[in-house]
């Protein structure tokens, strides 16, 4: 019923995974029209870059190589949540936020696998670094098993080891869990905030207190989530952004 769709100013997150692919579908399947209008929000610093409708669009939304961009670091915790086919979701959803990223950008996944290496059961299965053509980091994703961590304190210390070791510039960590683990003590969570590290996180399948999960995107300047299954890849893209 539409010849042209506007999108101004508008993040990549706002819309499902189905609706990217619409987009792209609409342009290069029925001829529609589709105009992107730049903004703060908008094209690779809206998390377009990699999406089914950045196909569709004539200019390529990763920075050039000579640009002097400000490096990005993203370190996500992954934790089993107990839901039907939550490693599959989790494993989706980690790769959308590093679909997200720049080549310039630094990503590190950590999760934990109870056995030997890392610290106390958790480990890097992509150790932080440039992400580059992101094939690595996604295909380290793909392999994740995530299982039942007992505690917060060890993976997060490993994930503010990397992070202040990282590149000047923004660093984040994107922690999803059922909220199970112990929660970190409060010096932990002052350390992230006295290495300008924000955390947000993500509660799915939640059957504990929330509280904890909250109370660490509160004291750091993260988000706190509480989302539908659906909604848990558009939220890593946000986190990612």
């Amino acid at each position: 019923g539409y010849d042209s769709i506007i999108l101004a100013n508008m993040p990549a997150h706002l819309f499902s995974t189905a609706a990217l692919e619409a987009f792209r579908q609409y342009v290069h399947d029925v001829g529609g029209g589709l105009i992107m209008i730049g903004g703060p929000e908008s094209y690779g610093a809206g998390g377009w870059i990699n999406t089914p409708t950045a196909r569709a669009l004539p200019v390529k939304l990763e920075p050039q190589e000579k640009q002097q961009m400000p490096h990005g670091s993203l370190v996500t915790i992954m934790h089993s949540c107990e839901i039907p086919s939550g490693n599959f979701i989790g494993q989706e959803a980690c790769i959308a936020a590093i679909q997200a990223l720049s080549r310039l950008d630094w990503a590190g996944i950590i999760d934990y696998n109870g056995g030997v290496g890392g610290l106390e059961g958790c480990v890097w299965e992509y150790e932080l670094q440039e992400v580059g053509d992101k094939s690595v980091a996604i295909a380290a994703a793909k392999k994740m098993q995530m299982g039942d961590m007992p505690s917060f304190v060890p993976s997060m210390r490993m994930a503010l080891q990397g992070l202040q070791n990282a590149p000047p510039g923004q660093k984040h960590l994107i922690i999803i869990s059922d909220g199970d683990p112990s929660p970190p003590p409060l010096s932990l969570i002052k350390q992230f905030k006295a290495s300008g590290i924000t955390i947000s996180t993500i509660m799915v399948g939640g059957h504990a207190n929330p509280q904890w999960m909250r109370m660490i995107a509160k004291q750091t300047g993260g988000e706190f989530y509480a989302p539908t299954v659906s909604q848990i890849p558009q939220i890593f893209i946000k986190e990612a952004m």
